[in-house]
């Protein structure tokens, strides 16, 4: 279970005894606390295309190899095609 540092002591306690127990405690309702944060993740959310590829320009990354004893780039390839793009005749779409 993932962890919840806004979680109070009473709530973390009504937590597990409902855990242990099954029994239902009514905790009594706050306005929210001035410590929450004000924003919050809600997940990764992808910008797709009305046809559900990336809503991004091509390329939409590239695989690298680095000489580490350089630093330099010893070959980078482009991705982005997809495979039913360039079964319609858009070649080289990234």
């Amino acid at each position: 279970m993932p962890s919840f540092p806004n979680l109070k002591p009473a709530d973390v306690t009504a937590l597990a005894q409902y855990l242990l127990s099954g029994q239902n405690k009514e905790l009594e309702s706050v306005s929210p606390s001035p410590d929450r944060p004000k924003y919050r993740f809600t997940g990764y959310h992808k910008f797709l295309d009305p046809d559900g590829y990336p809503a991004v320009a091509t390329p939409w990354g590239t695989l690298n190899a680095i000489n580490l004893n350089t630093g330099e780039y010893a070959w980078k390839i482009r991705l982005g095609e997809y495979p039913e793009l360039a079964a319609n005749g858009m070649k080289d779409t990234c």
